[in-house]
C-alpha cells in the first residue's frame, strides 16, 4: 500500500504545502511561535506545529478547537526522554518545556482550505479570551 502511493507523493507534498502556506497567512505573527527551517533544510509538511507561550494556554486552544469538533492534537508528547521505555529518563529541560506547549493543527491531504479558514477563524475568536484566562 506505502510503495503505491509513492505514485501521488508530489501531490500530497505539493497540497500539504498549500495548506500550510494557508495556515501561515491566516495566523504568523497573530498567535504561537512557528518552526524554523535551516534555509538548507527541506519540510515535509506533515504537521502544521504551533509553540505556545504555556501549557495551560496549549490545553485551552485544544479545548476551544475541540469544542468546534476540530480535534488538534499534542505533538510528541510527552517528550521522548521521558516516554519511550528503552531510552534512560535524562533531563532534557527544553525538550520537556517545548513538548508541553506544542499544539499540531489538523492537517491532511482532504482538508479543504476553506476548513483551514474555519479553523484559523476559530483559533482567533479563542485568542480573545485564550490569552486573558477566561
Amino acid at each position: 500500500m506505502g510503495l503505491d502511493s509513492l505514485k501521488y507523493i508530489q501531490e500530497i507534498y505539493n497540497r500539504q504545502r498549500r495548506l500550510t502556506g494557508q495556515y501561515m497567512r491566516k495566523l504568523e505573527n497573530q498567535i504561537g511561535r512557528y518552526q524554523t527551517w535551516h534555509p538548507d533544510a527541506s519540510i515535509s509538511y506533515d504537521f502544521f506545529p504551533i509553540i505556545f507561550s504555556s501549557e495551560e494556554e496549549t490545553l485551552n486552544y485544544q479545548k476551544a478547537l475541540a469544542e468546534q469538533d476540530i480535534y488538534a492534537r499534542r505533538y510528541f508528547y510527552p517528550s521522548l526522554n521521558q516516554y519511550l521505555p528503552y531510552v534512560d529518563a535524562d533531563k532534557m529541560p527544553v525538550s520537556e518545556d517545548i513538548a508541553k506547549r506544542v499544539l499540531c493543527l489538523p492537517l491532511y491531504y482532504n482538508l479543504k482550505f476553506d476548513e483551514v479558514d474555519m479553523i484559523c477563524s476559530t483559533i482567533l475568536e479563542a485568542h480573545k479570551y485564550v490569552r486573558i484566562g477566561a
